[in-house]
């Protein structure tokens, strides 16, 4: 169910919002990433064993909606840059250094494929694209492992690996285990669905768009909540050989001599993924991860059976503490930033490099860029922008103004800038920012041109009915830049449906820029669309004599 569900919504399940993705997919997260990697690739850049004929790969695992990639390949290419201009020899080959995103569905690669801002990092050699199954199972040869897939592709084995994972392993293949009086079992699960009007898988979503097919979504929410799971527990008797690889059912062995009366789920399919992934890197591995679990073994204590946790599919809580664990065993290293009770886990891990420097400098970079600010925060940040505006314009005379200060301008922009240029906190500010605008100085005005071409250009889009070039434009001409307007108005008129009010701006910032012919074509535009506009109507008038007197 949970595979048809993404191969039929494709990116439909996010650009509806069914699928979250908002934490995981932030400029802030990717450009810390991107720093973290920049410190891994100086060391492996700096060993003797880089090999510097065959590229460094960093695979993107479940990229989803591609904003992360995007994000992380703005942060990434420009770090590399300064790093290239400071040392010539750094990478300087085109894919010397590669970027993988992968998806199980083939039409989120090529929906990828075909997006304009992915075309510079194409054209430079830093990009490819993948459709990667990385819930294979040994016993079906129709789906391919990571290492076969490669195989195929004929790309050399020999340099290390790194791999982002956000929001993936909790999607991957679990085995739920019971430790009761020191003994371990297995916990064998059956799936029923609850008394309902209609069949299992056949409803159509009510919340998202049809499949990319045309055809109706067979798989939905509400076929997800009428699931009910109900499990039935036989005693292991031979943890030694449970598991095909040796060091899972040793991870086994320690759990059922550490825990007690619990119930833990075992990530059976994100530990294979990185084996596999380790096999490709010759045993060195770098792992950034980013998902909702549990990263400590008291984590795991008195726990009951692992709930579905329901998003259009559904995900299960990380058990990171089984993967440190797996991390740790050969010596490897592993780190958990931010707040220990922090329910989104930020983990970097690596594997191979016990005796290299490699090691504290992708810690030092961890806690330096991912320790001072969990994601998160920026997501509470975003959802309480529109009450503490709200609450600034009830009470605009807070203590000592403070709060006046906070929702004038200088506060908004501060929080647009350290959002890392984010739309989506746009949007949370975009009526109290319009308010505004108009009596903001000189210098504010010019602050807030240089901050929406930032955003223009960290923007990402996925074919959203909220139409962000539009809102650009309408403060670009509450601030009288009536050039810069027009470009973002054409932009609008460029990726959405004909609209009447886009096209009567237009035909406005063409009155303010005197050029009346083209403000006369899009006004007749105006009308053939919403004939009875009185403004457009207006307007015409306005700009035939404008036109007659101009030509005069």
């Amino acid at each position: 169910m949970q595979r048809r569900f993404f191969e039929e919504r494709g990116i439909a399940a996010w650009r509806s919002g069914v699928v979250p993705e908002y934490i995981t997919s932030h400029p802030f997260l990717a450009e810390a990433y991107a720093r973290i990697a920049i410190d891994w690739l100086r060391e492996v850049h700096a060993a003797p064993e880089y090999n510097p004929d065959l590229p460094v790969r960093i695979f993107e695992l479940a990229a989803g909606s591609g904003r992360f990639g995007f994000y992380f390949l703005r942060a990434f290419s420009k770090v590399l840059r300064i790093e290239q201009q400071c040392r010539p020899d750094f990478f300087m080959r085109p894919g010397s250094v590669r970027y993988i995103m992968s998806d199980l569905v083939k039409a989120n690669v090529e929906f990828w494929r075909g997006h304009k801002k992915f075309e510079p990092f194409l054209e430079a050699g830093l990009l490819d694209f993948q459709c990667l199954d990385l819930d294979w199972n040994p016993e079906e040869p129709d789906r391919e492992s990571p290492e076969a897939a490669h195989e195929k592709s004929s790309v050399a084995r020999g340099n290390p690996v790194a791999l982002i994972a956000n929001y993936c392993f909790d999607s991957l293949r679990n085995d739920v285990f019971l430790v009761r009086g020191g003994r371990l079992f297995e916990g064998r699960v059956d799936v029923f669905r609850s008394p309902d009007t209609s069949p299992l898988n056949e409803t159509e979503d009510t919340h998202a768009p049809a499949a990319g097919d045309g055809t109706a979504s067979k798989v939905d929410a509400a076929a997800f909540a009428r699931l009910e799971l109900e499990y039935d527990y036989h005693e292991v008797a031979d943890i030694s050989n449970y598991y095909r690889e040796p060091e899972f059912n040793e991870l086994l062995a320690r759990y059922r001599e550490s825990l007690a009366d619990t119930v833990f789920a075992f990530p059976v399919g994100a530990l294979a993924v990185l084996r596999k992934f380790a096999q490709l890197a010759d045993g060195r591995l770098l792992l950034l991860s980013a998902d909702k679990g549990f990263a400590r073994e008291a984590d795991l204590l008195q726990n009951t059976e692992p709930d579905l946790v329901l998003h259009g599919c559904f995900s299960l809580m990380v058990n990171y503490h089984a993967i440190r664990q797996y991390c740790e065993l050969p010596g490897g290293s592993f780190t958990q930033s931010a707040e220990p009770d922090a329910s989104l886990k930020l983990v970097t891990a690596l594997w191979g490099f016990e005796n290299s420097p490699a090691k504290f400098r992708v810690a030092a970079a961890a806690d330096e860029y991912l320790g001072r600010l969990n994601p998160e925060d920026l997501y509470m940040m975003r959802k309480n922008l529109a009450a503490g505006d709200a609450l600034s314009t009830q009470y605009p005379e807070g203590p000592e103004g403070a709060v006046a200060r906070f929702a004038g301008l200088p506060g908004i922009f501060a929080r647009l800038r350290f959002g890392g240029y984010d739309s989506e906190i746009l949007f949370a500010v975009y009526h109290r920012l319009r308010e505004l605008l108009p009596a903001a100085s000189a210098g504010q005005k010019r602050e807030a041109l240089r901050i929406a071409r930032e955003i223009w250009e960290n923007y990402f889009s996925i074919g959203e009915s909220r139409d962000l070039a539009f809102h650009l434009g309408v403060l670009l001409h509450e601030i009288e830049y009536y050039q810069e307007a027009l470009w973002f108005f054409e932009r609008s008129r460029e990726s959405q449906p004909p609209d009447a009010n886009t096209l009567y701006n237009l035909a406005v910032c063409c009155y303010e820029l005197r050029d009346f012919e083209r403000g006369l074509d899009f006004v007749a535009e105006t009308l053939r669309l919403d004939p009875d506009q009185p403004a457009a109507r207006a307007l015409r008038i306005k700009l035939e004599a404008e036109a007659h007197n101009f030509g005069a």
